[in-house]
């Protein structure tokens, strides 16, 4: 049956988790939903597969699935049936033997960090980001997950500052469950002087563990860049319209409540003493 690999887009807002979970609103149980409805044949968890999971609030702009389908596939009309923060935007044929999970080179994470009211070094935070480099261990900035193995792969990890907030890209061949989150906060902690930037590497080396371990940054600023393979896609102008407007509309609902929420904390401050 021809497989099809496809650039998934979704904000993770609204959803516990992109894999399907059965009684849960999920991503990808949104899609098979979509594709069974777009076929008109029943789909399921084999037919559309995920390259890998990503917690509940996470995002993700070049998340890979596949779809193993009869029918020529038309992301455009799937779109009618997925709710606006699930777009796909990207599809070609593929072999059939592909496994999304397997046979991907690399997969792209971005965090984006505020620090408004810090001053982190960046120097500090990209020398301890050296150290965390590599096949290593990573039981310390990562949290267990049944028997899967604590180690990974990471070729690169880059910072960047635009402003007020440092972009962290992390490139991975493997990711573990919170680890991007984790050494998000670890060098963040050492950007602000709490921890001294030699902790890193023997955090790797498990030579040290922060009192009550390490607490993952928070999951609305991480987004799943891209998957990436060796293979190029076809591009919907349609679809990438569709993504554009919805986050104009999130961008000017966020706005609009941030000017609201600003105004009623100094409404607020105006009643916290009592009037004699």
């Amino acid at each position: 049956m021809p497989l099809y690999a496809v650039r998934l887009f979704y904000l993770g807002t609204n959803y516990h988790g992109s894999q399907f979970q059965p009684g849960l609103d999920t991503v990808q149980g949104r899609l098979i939903d979509a594709v069974s409805r777009w076929e008109g044949v029943k789909h399921d968890t084999k037919s559309v597969r995920f390259s890998g999971r990503t917690d509940r609030g996470v995002h993700s702009l070049g998340q890979l699935v596949t779809v193993r389908t009869n029918t020529p596939l038309d992301i455009d009309q799937v779109n009618r049936h997925l709710p606006q923060d699930v777009t796909l935007w990207a599809y070609t044929r593929i072999s059939e033997s592909f496994n999304p999970r397997h046979n991907v080179l690399l997969r792209h994470y971005r965090y984006y960090l505020e620090t408004e009211d810090t001053s982190p070094s960046l120097p500090l935070m990209r020398q301890a980001a050296q150290k965390l480099v590599g096949t290593n261990n990573y039981s310390l900035l990562s949290k267990p997950d049944s028997d899967r193995t604590a180690y990974a792969t990471l070729p690169d990890i880059s910072l960047t500052r635009n402003g007020s907030v440092i972009i962290f890209d992390v490139y991975g061949t493997n990711f573990l469950w919170k680890q991007v989150r984790k050494i998000v906060s670890l060098l963040n902690s050492i950007g602000n002087g709490e921890i001294e930037p030699q902790r890193a590497e023997q955090v790797i080396a498990r030579g040290w563990k922060p009192p009550g371990g390490i607490r993952p940054a928070p999951e609305e600023g991480l987004i799943l860049m891209e998957v990436i393979v060796n293979f190029s896609f076809r591009t919907s102008r349609h679809a990438i319209n569709r993504i554009r407007k919805l986050l104009n509309h999130k961008i000017g609902f966020l706005t609009r409540t941030l000017v609201t929420m600003t105004g009623l904390t100094n409404d607020v401050s105006f009643y916290q003493y009592p009037f004699y």
